[in-house]
Formats: C-alpha cells, structure tokens, sequence
C-alpha cells in the first residue's frame, strides 16, 4: 500500500482501517476505525488536510484532494 510522507506530513492510519495495495495515500490524511480506501483510489493531503471518518470508504478510483479548506468525510 504506498502510503507516502508529503512536505513532512505523514498520513496516519487506524490499525482497523483497510488501505488497498493499488490505492495511494500521501500527506496530511487520517483514516478513522473502520474506514477503508479501496483499489486505485488516490487520497491527496498536500493543501489541506483530509479527513475520512469512522466506517466511511473510498471506492474504487476515486480521487480525494483538498483545496484551501480541510476536507472531511464522515463523522
């Protein structure tokens, strides 16, 4: 699963959270319990950070990117 640092941001993931090996994950991310991102999904924290609550998901490719402002899913 490439998850990847961003101008010294790193995503942090809960241990019951599910990150597909063909997604990619980098920057300023948090995944919530039981949240998921799934197959060739991209989840970009490099402007802002992101937020993907409790027991929300990322479907099959999919594209997460935050402007100026926060981005939050769920929760």
């Amino acid at each position: 699963m490439p998850v990847v640092e961003y101008l010294g941001k790193a995503p942090k993931i809960h241990p019951d959270s599910y990150v597909s090996p063909n997604a990619f994950v980098s920057g300023d991310v948090e995944l919530g319990e039981g949240s998921a991102i799934f197959d060739y999904a991209v989840v970009r924290g490099d402007l802002s950070s992101i937020k993907i609550g409790r027991y929300s998901n990322i479907q099959d490719n999919c594209s997460v990117h935050a402007g100026v402002t926060p981005c939050i899913i769920g929760d």
